[in-house]
């Protein structure tokens, strides 16, 4: 037991970045994002500690998951699910003009959950373009096209979310 225990807390470390911003950029609602991957990592943890063995590609396995925990939400809410884009790991994330590193404020989990909550409660155009910026890397272009908007309107949103962010997490 005490195995599976390690074996999930490595996995966890290793994945929970990648997992999150995959979900996060499948998910209609931000705000659900933080219980989808409770709900992923549960799974996981269940998965491996009754078959005992490990998984050859756990970020694989628990997307899987994540990908089958929202098609069962979107079923109940009978909703179609939003596009899927595939990625692999979360991008470099940083002010297209500036180079602030943005993940140095991600490292943190609890900071991260705190980030995530605030980005949800963003305008909703905002919190889009958030996603699809930093978390499909999307050039601003795309992202402009992708909603309907021009690519000034995507950097003003893009810059006041990460101003925003930055008055609030300036000491973090």
């Amino acid at each position: 037991m005490a195995d599976s225990r390690q074996y999930f807390a490595e996995v966890y470390d290793r994945t929970f970045g990648p997992v999150t911003g995959y979900i996060a950029a499948r998910c209609e609602n931000l705000g659900e994002v933080e219980d989808i991957v409770q709900s992923v990592y549960l799974a996981f943890y269940r998965h491996i500690s009754t078959d005992n063995r490990d998984i050859d590609n756990p970020e694989a396995y628990l997307k899987t998951i994540g990908r089958h925990q929202l098609a069962v939400r979107y079923q109940k809410k009978q909703k179609q699910p939003p596009p899927v884009y595939a990625f692999d790991d979360l991008p470099d994330m940083e002010d297209p003009d500036s180079g602030t590193d943005f993940c140095e404020m991600l490292e943190n989990r609890e900071l991260s959950r705190q980030i995530w909550e605030d980005i949800a409660r963003f305008p909703r155009e905002t919190a889009r373009c958030f996603a699809l910026y930093y978390l499909r890397e999307m050039s601003l272009k795309q992202v402009a096209q992708e909603l309907d908007m021009t690519e000034s309107n995507v950097k003003n949103h893009i810059y006041r979310g990460l101003k925003k962010l930055r008055e609030r997490y300036a000491d973090a």
